[in-house]
């Protein structure tokens, strides 16, 4: 219960328009202002994930995240629970829709 807690008290800390998505243990929002969470390596404290990205987002446990790897170079890492790894794998940036 304390994570939702957590979760929520994160979500409402930012402006309600740069909030785009969440999960158990994530947010995805975006602007500049920080979410009001310890930022750290202990127990209970959130990590930074990815800064910059485009997002699509087609629903829960559905979307795809554009991001720049250490090369410089755009990847799509797509995320959608019961979607095999091997066909995620495949989805270039956009391909995840509604109904796939």
């Amino acid at each position: 219960m304390m994570g939702r807690v957590t979760l929520m008290k994160a979500i409402i800390s930012i402006n309600s328009k740069d909030f785009l998505y969440c999960d158990t243990d994530s947010i995805i929002f975006k602007g500049d202002k920080m979410p009001d969470v310890t930022i750290g390596k202990k127990l209970g404290d959130w990590s930074i994930e990815q800064k910059g990205i485009d997002v699509n987002i087609v629903g829960a446990k559905t979307y795809q995240e554009l991001v720049t790897n250490e090369k410089g170079e755009k990847e799509c890492i797509t995320k959608c629970g019961g979607l095999p790894r091997v066909v995620k794998d495949k989805l270039e940036w956009l391909q995840l829709k509604d109904g796939m």
